[in-house]
């Protein structure tokens, strides 16, 4: 004969961080566990780039994806009040100015973490800065996610910023990173010249989304979109800044589990270039669009970071 015992519910609550503070476990006495989960800011998207009619040149490249940490403890181990950080996202890079000059890098973003006095319970990296538009052809690289123990590097140039761990990839072409657990995406690189390098930046599931690039300038002054925002699962991407006219990219979007990535500005043939679209908690920035005529596009602003407690009874 077999006796089936029914378990009572188990309560559970869940307390969300979006800026520095204290935890103090010591207000849940019914806890037998804590999860703690942390998220890095994402990494600034580059600034495009500004040519004069007859030169080719790239958009900002998308910033890196903030890493993620997660741990979980049992109450008795918790033994004093939690010291909260969260990190603020990086700054976009400024669009260039002057004729025939290169966009500004986008900043690495701010390390989140959690501390028992001195000692780090979680503890997430920041995604590196994408690299402002190139004058040239070729698109600069992506800034690299943030993993496991190394912050994700910046973007310098066509040079990839260094990976974030073993396992991880410096912004690869396409603007992916390998996929593991909670891993996040590397920046997309910059749209360059060529239409067909409109790149997107998908995280495996559960990481972050890192920023898509911006719109290129042919040496014949064209209508180049951004990139399209990349996606962590399902849905539809946002779709870049229109070429031609310099329209801005999309800020990122949060939908229940589902993260829709920055998209990249357009470029603008006969004025300034559209802004890339910012991130949102942790996901990078997207790169600027480049421009004839005016000055090119602002990159977006890295996503700032989290952390989520849940206690359980």
């Amino acid at each position: 004969m077999s006796v089936w015992r029914r378990r009572a519910a188990q309560r559970v609550e869940l307390v969300e961080f979006t800026a520095s503070g204290t935890f103090d476990p010591a207000q849940y006495p019914w806890a037998r566990w804590f999860e703690i989960e942390a998220r890095g800011a994402g990494g600034g998207g580059g600034g495009g780039a500004r040519v004069a009619s007859g030169t080719a040149c790239s958009g900002g490249a998308g910033g890196g994806g903030g890493g993620w940490a997660e741990a979980l403890f049992a109450a008795s181990l918790l033994t004093g009040p939690l010291t909260i950080t969260i990190g603020a996202g990086g700054p976009g890079g400024a669009g260039a100015t002057a004729d025939n000059t290169a966009g500004g890098d986008g900043g690495q973003g701010g390390i989140t973490e959690v501390l028992l006095g001195a000692q780090v319970l979680a503890r997430a990296q920041p995604g590196g800065g994408g690299a402002g538009g190139l004058i040239s052809e070729n698109s600069g690289a992506g800034g690299s996610a943030g993993l496991g123990n190394t912050p994700g590097g910046n973007a310098t140039g066509s040079t990839n910023g260094s990976a974030g761990a073993v396992g991880g990839s410096a912004g690869s072409p396409n603007g992916t990173v390998a996929a593991f657990p909670h891993a996040a995406a590397s920046g997309a690189r910059g749209v360059s010249a060529n239409p067909g390098n409109a790149n997107t930046a998908v995280p495996p599931l559960g990481g972050a989304t890192g920023g898509a690039g911006g719109g290129g300038m042919p040496v014949t002054p064209a209508a180049r979109a951004g990139g399209a925002g990349g996606v962590t699962s399902g849905g539809t991407p946002l779709p870049g800044g229109t070429g031609g006219t310099g329209g801005d990219g999309a800020d990122a979007q949060q939908i229940g589990g589902m993260q829709l990535g920055a998209s990249g500005g357009g470029n603008n043939t006969a004025g300034p270039g559209g802004r890339g679209g910012n991130g949102i908690r942790g996901s990078g920035g997207a790169g600027g669009g480049s421009a004839v005529g005016g000055n090119g596009g602002q990159g977006g602003n890295g996503g700032d970071g989290f952390v989520r407690i849940r206690i359980y009874g």
